[in-house]
């Protein structure tokens, strides 16, 4: 009996602790063999989900029927992803997020855009006819002319793709990527935006030519710039050919092309002169000539142009 009261007292307080401490581990052995009554149960669950941490903050009265359409929301499956090409109205990514800006001189084009009406040619040079501002093409590659730089490409028709040809590269506008990577709306905005823009090219030209026609040195300015490209479009075709040369044959281009370099500086001076005429009447009588800025028909076509450029953000120019 000496020893009673320690042994009690040390059995209970181990006891103690071990149900203490070990009630928690047995708690996913037990947990089936108890279920509470129904009222209970729904008690627990309506309590669980008010002191859930992801609980929302509370609301306005939800009305009747929300529960089952919050329900039909929760379990609806995720809406199907939409081509970007597809007529269909999808969220649209920017342009820049796909990869398509401006191409820099050092970088690849995939694509362009007409900026305004020009002529198509076929590889060889033969003049087709003129296509619109807002003209897709697919980039192929650049070549030198005797009219410049152009850009060889195939034109983005309704369902197919014309066969390769040649536009003027100061008339387009080359980016990066695929056209195919914007939306049809995105595609449409851009080649109504730089139809637009065409528009405005062309009526520019037709106010500078009303405006021209009242200048007196108008004439005398015109022809003396036509002489002086016809030259210099002459020296550069026949530089092309002399480099394509040997022999007496080259010799005899190279004359040609020191008599043409002469005469290119003459006809330069003479347009010069004309051209300084031309301006200075200009200058002077600027209050009675049309300020093709404030034509009403440039103003209108500006703000539909400006309708268009929230979807094409960084191809507008």
């Amino acid at each position: 009996m000496r020893f009673f009261w320690p042994c009690y007292l040390s059995v209970a307080v181990i006891g103690t602790a071990a149900v203490y401490f070990g009630a928690p581990f047995a708690r996913p052995f037990v947990s089936g063999l108890r279920r509470l009554p129904p009222q209970e149960e729904a008690r627990s669950v309506i309590a669980a989900a008010v002191t859930a941490p992801e609980a929302r903050e509370p609301g306005p009265a939800a009305e009747p029927g929300a529960a089952a359409r919050e329900t039909e929301r929760t379990t609806a499956p995720p809406p199907p992803v939409r081509d970007a090409g597809s007529g269909e109205e999808a969220e649209e990514t920017m342009p820049a997020l796909l990869g398509i800006f401006l191409a820099h001189p050092k970088e690849r084009p995939g694509w362009g855009v007409t900026r305004q009406h020009t002529a198509v040619f076929t590889p060889d040079g033969a003049r087709l006819r003129e296509i619109p501002a807002g003209t897709l093409l697919e980039f192929r590659g650049v070549r030198a002319s005797s009219k410049g730089q152009m850009v060889e490409c195939l034109l983005v028709q309704t369902d197919s793709l014309s066969p390769l040809r040649l536009v003027s590269r100061a008339d387009v506008f080359l980016f990066t990527g695929s056209h195919k990577s914007l939306s049809a709306r995105q595609r449409a905005d851009l080649q109504a935006y730089y139809e637009l823009n065409g528009r405005i090219v062309r009526r520019k030209n037709e106010l500078l030519q009303i405006a021209g026609a009242k200048n007196p040195h108008f004439t005398a300015y015109r022809e003396a710039h036509a002489k002086l490209m016809e030259n210099i479009d002459r020296a550069r075709e026949l530089a092309a050919r002399r480099d394509r040369l040997t022999g007496s044959e080259k010799l005899r281009l190279e004359n040609q092309l020191r008599e043409l370099k002469v005469s290119e500086a003459r006809l330069r001076t003479e347009y010069d002169a004309v051209h300084a005429r031309f301006r200075a009447w200009k200058t002077q009588h600027a209050g009675e000539l049309p300020d093709p800025e404030k034509d009403p028909s440039v103003i209108a076509w500006r703000q539909e142009m400006d309708g268009h450029r929230a979807s094409i953000a960084g191809l507008t120019y």
